[in-house]
């Protein structure tokens, strides 16, 4: 799955999502960026693995089904992984367990099957 800059969004190989540093000045993000938002160079950004586990920041249950054929109830949310915050659906466990400070990990599963396909989205899980 590719972000909005055409960069993927993980490596199922290593099974890591993919974010960009800043060479310049530092600065992590998630998905990948062609360019720094905080300083505006463009062609030092670099590709970075993320670290697998974090801690959710914040949660939602949602409890209608989604566009994307996601059961209700799902959980939603924030997971602070190293200091970026990734967007994410919750599995593995009742949607009102992931609260914040929980300590989650990162798996990945097959969306349910489309016109184009079956594509493979990240999602975490309690430790």
């Amino acid at each position: 799955m590719l972000s909005a800059a055409g960069l993927p969004l993980f490596d199922l190989h290593r099974a890591v999502l993919l974010g960009s540093r800043c060479t310049r000045c530092g600065g992590l993000w998630f998905p990948q960026r062609a360019l720094c938002p905080d300083c505006f160079t463009k062609g030092e950004v670099v590709e970075e693995a993320l670290v697998r586990t974090g801690v959710v920041r914040a949660s939602t249950v949602v409890r209608v089904r989604s566009a994307l054929g996601h059961e209700a109830p799902y959980a939603w949310g924030s997971v602070e992984l190293g200091g970026v915050d990734v967007f994410t659906r919750f599995a593995g466990a009742e949607p009102e367990r992931f609260v914040p400070g929980l300590a989650v990990e990162l798996a990945f599963e097959t969306l349910h099957p489309t016109a184009l396909g079956e594509f493979a989205i990240h999602v975490f899980r309690p430790l």
